[in-house]
């Protein structure tokens, strides 16, 4: 039987994050949500006010995709940015409400990815840029 292993090529058992929930050893379990918008200032808009409200701790916008998708009985094509966020699987729910209040879209596209493996370092960053008051 093969030995599984995390992203870094390191059997699970020795990682460094806890491979089978996303928590990291050292209890931070993190969570990504997806997010597509019509314009780069849109975009930019939502990760600055994410950053601001301490709901993500790194927002990232990629370049821009063609998405097509049926909508109110039309077929659609339309360029959209991606906005990938980055936050604590406790603050999801919260910045999913916010994200859903700040949002252009009539009906915006909200997925959670899960995350099954992370590094202790970049979890326990992400849970200081949320965490930090004031800074």
């Amino acid at each position: 039987m093969k030995e599984e292993q995390n992203f870094l090529g390191r059997a699970k058992t020795d990682s460094p994050a806890a491979a089978d929930n996303g928590t990291a050893q050292n209890g931070t379990e993190l969570a990504v949500i997806w997010t597509t918008v019509a314009s780069v200032e849109d975009a930019q808009r939502l990760a600055g006010g994410l950053l601001e409200q301490r709901l993500a701790g790194c927002v990232q916008v990629d370049a821009s995709v063609r998405s097509f998708y049926r909508w109110k009985g039309q077929t659609q094509s339309e360029t959209e940015y991606r906005v990938v966020i980055k936050t604590l699987a406790e603050l999801q729910l919260e910045a999913m409400r916010w994200i859903g209040e700040n949002h252009p879209y009539e009906l915006p596209q909200l997925i959670v990815l899960p995350v099954t493996d992370a590094s202790e370092d970049y979890a326990g960053w992400i849970a200081e840029q949320v965490n930090e008051i004031g800074n």
